[in-house]
């Protein structure tokens, strides 16, 4: 039974995409699994003996080092550690794994061994440097300041905006916070905001476009061009609502001096 147990185990081992490892307390690897072939182009063979030191620089030694002297002095109520570093494979190309390891101790609870297993993040890292891309391109164009920006949650509360917006609505950004889509818009065009904000909730649409009032600080009446566009979770449900405010004062202005001057034309044109 023992026997077959053992070779249960040992085919789980050699046949796992993970490395699993073991090490004395000098961090010297006693054990690895066939798969560090794979990730790191060792053989069991060449890995096994070598210290963890000559597999890592010396700030990711450092790193892991501390981590494992941190959990040591645990003592054994350890519950085990994870972390991410930074490996050398044999070509002494960088990989990013994350590791996961426990200290093994006898039944006297003196420590014995470390053992843990070690995993490939590669392409995690990758998603993760993307998106990390992703956001500082936003946050570069959110904080440029050419149009109002901002975050809203689906109950109308900011979650975040930009300078731009307050000098619109004319508000410092801590005042700003305190107040709500409704309470900054005029009254006569609340509920056409409303309608079109309930229809994205109800899945209706996923944004919508359309111009209508603010009231600014000082009480002045500026006219905008909002965009309004949802983010959705993906069981459908709404999680943000990202907003674009463009103030349109002047354009407006300029359109009602136009249609002015075109009235008083025609109404000069037809007296002659």
């Amino acid at each position: 039974t023992l026997r077959a147990s053992e070779r249960k185990y040992r085919l789980l081992a050699d046949n796992t995409l993970d490395v699993i490892w073991a090490m004395d307390l000098d961090l010297t690897f006693t054990y690895v699994n066939p798969a560090v072939q794979n990730l790191m182009g060792y053989s069991p063979e060449e890995w096994v003996g070598s210290p963890l030191q000559e597999h890592c620089d010396e700030e990711n030694f450092t790193k892991m080092a501390q981590v494992i002297a941190d959990e040591m002095a645990r003592g054994p109520k350890g519950s085990g550690v994870v972390i991410e570093a930074v490996l050398l494979k044999k070509n002494r190309d960088p990989i990013p794994l994350e590791i996961h390891g426990r200290v093994i101790y006898d039944e006297k609870g003196e420590p014995v061994a470390l053992q843990g297993t070690t995993r490939d993040i590669t392409e995690r890292k990758r998603a993760e440097e993307r998106l990390q891309e992703s956001e500082r391109r936003f946050r570069g164009y959110f904080e440029l300041g050419l149009i109002g920006m901002a975050v809203t949650s689906p109950r109308k509360g900011w979650v975040q905006f930009n300078d731009r917006l307050c000098g619109i609505l004319g508000y410092p950004s801590e005042e700003l916070a305190d107040f709500t889509w409704a309470e900054l818009t005029h009254p006569d065009d609340l509920a056409a905001d409303v309608a079109q904000f309930d229809r994205v909730s109800k899945g209706e649409i996923e944004g919508y476009r359309m111009e209508k009032r603010f009231v600014r600080k000082d009480r002045k009446v500026i006219n905008t061009e909002i965009s309004v566009q949802c983010l959705r979770h993906n069981d459908g449900s709404i999680r943000h609502f990202f907003v674009m405010i463009q103030d349109i004062t002047e354009r407006k202005r300029a359109e009602e001096a136009l249609k002015a001057s075109e009235k008083r034309y025609r109404e000069l044109y037809d007296f002659l």
